[in-house]
């Protein structure tokens, strides 16, 4: 199921019925669902497809990546859920 999103804020809120997110924009990305009732549950696979060159992921407490993440339109990000609002990066497409 795809859908648009936009970050704002440096906040990502993705509805739960969605698991492919076409992201828009270039603001930062620091969290995704931050408020409790909106977090997915352990084991949930989301995939950011970037339509937009040049925004950032930052690997944080919240989001355990690789490292540091700047997409190119095109690209994608595959993250799972851990259930306590924190993501864990699964592959990156570069």
């Amino acid at each position: 199921y795809e859908v648009d999103a936009v970050p704002s804020g440096g906040f990502l809120t993705l509805p739960q019925y969605g698991n492919v997110f076409k992201m828009n924009g270039t603001e930062t990305i620091n969290r995704i669902n931050h408020t409790t009732a909106g977090r997915f549950p352990s084991g949930t696979i989301i995939t950011l497809l970037f339509n937009d060159a040049n925004q950032n992921v930052t690997s944080s407490a919240y989001l355990n990546l690789r490292s540091g993440y700047t997409s190119t339109a095109g690209i994608s990000l595959t993250l799972i859920s851990l259930g306590d609002g924190t993501w864990q990066e699964l592959s990156r497409n570069l």
